[in-house]
């Protein structure tokens, strides 16, 4: 076969090395990401552990800050469908808010207070405002801004916006889900329990 006579790569072909080799450069730099931290990885490093380039690096993100938001938005897809399935759950909209508010805590504990590393790479982004940060939470929010207005409709709560009940109720919870709150000590705050309750009845129809 001369060299003319061979076909050319099939596009889908051409797609899918190229989506396995990002997922590969995403899976390294979150492994160096968890051994070193955010700050002290380069993409010199990354390259250096995929025994490629940095400039072959930058053909698949175009800096060390995408490669970063990309690993923060894998993992904060899975928080969001964990999030999803408390919101889903049975029962009425008071439980199901009151399940998805402790989920919230629970897997924020799960995922940033364990390892400091990965709550240091999430601080930069929480500090710097990133769209990768701010798309979460509002996705978080207009998850609880549903329930709410299930529980309208059920006559369980009193919202006349659901939209800014959310909002607050998300604030008000922020000490139990936020990365840099939520192992702080508050002498005189309160419990996760007793603040659950509070919101609940705030929102709760008279």
């Amino acid at each position: 076969m001369t060299r003319n006579d061979r076909q050319p790569a099939p596009v889908e072909s051409i797609a899918d090395s190229h989506a396995a080799a990002r997922l590969r450069v995403l899976e390294t730099a979150e492994r160096l990401f968890r051994e070193y931290g955010y700050q002290k990885t380069t993409v010199a490093d990354i390259a250096r552990a995929l025994g490629m380039s940095p400039a072959n690096v930058y053909r698949f993100y175009e800096s060390k800050r995408a490669i970063f938001e990309a690993v923060a938005i894998n993992l904060l897809d899975v928080v969001e469908r964990e999030l999803a399935a408390a919101a889903h759950s049975g029962g009425t909209a008071e439980q199901r808010l009151r399940a998805f508010l402790e989920a919230n805590h629970r897997l924020c504990m799960q995922y940033f207070v364990g390892d400091s590393r990965i709550r240091d790479m999430v601080a930069v982004a929480v500090n710097e405002r990133w769209a990768a940060i701010d798309d979460h939470v509002e996705r978080v929010r207009l998850m609880s801004e549903q329930i709410i207005r299930d529980g309208v409709a059920e006559g369980v709560f009193t919202a006349a916006n659901p939209t800014t009940a959310s909002a607050c109720l998300m604030v008000g919870w922020l000490r139990f889900c936020h990365p840099l709150l939520i192992d702080q000590p508050f002498a005189h705050g309160p419990e996760l329990e007793q603040m659950a309750d509070f919101l609940m009845g705030a929102l709760r129809a008279r």
